[in-house]
């Protein structure tokens, strides 16, 4: 059997990259979950890092006007705009992240603020035709391959790699019942591709646990006559269904996990995802 020159055998890495989506509401978990991964490094451009003053974590603001005005490419080029957070980001994956370890996580949270910096910056650069009117086909062309840049960037790191995303609903303004399913929010024909560049994409869950009885019955609120709820259960949703697309490389996956770098390991033996039991 004749084995390519420089080709690896999957046996013999010790290392294997983890990119990991992660899709959610506000407060289902996103971020508190990534965080869970080894040693993280949070491009941080929602700026919700609040609750988690005082941790050891690395933060860098994008999310900051006067930090992204500073950093390299990230000056502001036009007296209606901004910061250019969209350069500053590729110059930044370019400079810094690429060198991150294997013990450590890249968390880009989010990839939807991230896509907003793209849009606000790329506005401030409309492509002209020969007729002097604006060609909208080259913004979008723009975003696909700002992208691909982003993502194909990610994947050649060393580290594990997070990236949230807000969720976009479409509803039927009559019954409120999903026309769709739930999708990460972005525009343009790149969003399709997505889950293409992860090795695993989940969907972030918030589930409220009803307080109960000694006779396991729903205890009420004396005032409002609502179950009263004793605790929130977050979980990761691994697996599709009707309402949303998943993806995930494990063995026997149970629909739900919970919420943890833990719950995923690689054996050596066998370069999959496992559960932890």
């Amino acid at each position: 059997m004749y084995i390519p020159t420089k080709s690896q055998n999957l046996k013999e890495i010790d290392f294997v990259q983890i990119r990991l989506g992660l899709l959610g509401e506000s407060g289902t978990g996103k971020t508190f979950s990534a965080l869970t991964f080894p040693n993280p490094v949070v491009a941080d451009f929602d700026g919700g890092l609040v609750a988690h003053q005082g941790r050891d974590i690395i933060a860098i603001p994008f999310h900051e006007h006067d930090w992204v005005k500073d950093a390299p490419r990230g000056k502001i080029t036009h007296p209606n705009g901004g910061p250019n957070r969209r350069d500053a980001f590729l110059e930044w994956l370019k400079t810094e992240a690429v060198k991150l370890e294997k013990d450590q996580t890249l968390v880009l949270d989010s990839w939807t603020t991230l896509q907003d910096a793209f849009d606000a910056q790329t506005d401030l650069e409309p492509a002209v035709n020969n007729d002097g009117k604006i060609d909208s086909y080259v913004f979008w062309e723009r975003k696909i391959d700002f992208s691909k840049q982003v993502m194909t960037s990610l994947k050649g790191l060393k580290c594990h790699v997070v990236v949230t995303f807000h969720e976009s609903k479409v509803r039927d303004p009559k019954t409120g019942q999903l026309m769709d399913k739930i999708a990460p929010l972005m525009q343009g024909k790149f969003v399709a591709s997505l889950m293409l560049h992860f090795t695993d994409f989940f969907r972030c869950h918030a589930k409220d646990k009803i307080k109960l009885d000694a006779n396991k019955k729903p205890v009420l609120d004396e005032l409002t006559g609502k179950q009263v709820v004793e605790d929130t259960i977050f979980l990761w949703q691994c697996k599709s269904d009707s309402s949303v697309n998943c993806k995930t490389r494990m063995h026997d996956a149970p629909m739900f996990l919970e919420p943890h770098f833990n719950s995923l390991k690689y054996n050596k033996t066998e370069p999959v995802l496992t559960v932890v039991k």
